[in-house]
């Protein structure tokens, strides 16, 4: 299962692929049909990498840093990591 953060999802295991997702939502808010979200992630799974697919079906519009440099930046930049709140994805 992908790691995630800026959203929360709900789902039930037990529904069939593709019905599994309850509930979603970005920033506090719930995901609106047709509205365009920008995400980022590695090139791996942007590529469709471990089954994500629907990756490919969106538009790259920038390859910037390595995630492995953004991190590092992103650590010399606050100095202290706090671990992630947790919640974000919740089986029901």
């Amino acid at each position: 299962m992908a790691q995630v953060s800026g959203l929360r999802a709900t789902y039930d295991i037990n529904r069939p692929i593709g019905a599994r997702l309850v509930t979603l939502e970005v920033g506090g808010q719930p995901v609106e049909d047709g509205k365009i979200y920008r995400v980022a992630t590695n090139s791996f799974l942007g590529e469709g990498g471990d089954g994500y697919l629907s990756f490919k079906q969106g538009r790259e519009v920038a390859r910037d840093k390595l995630l492995s440099e953004l991190l590092c930046d992103h650590v010399s930049a606050v100095k202290t990591i706090e671990p992630p709140a947790m919640g974000r994805l919740v089986s029901v």
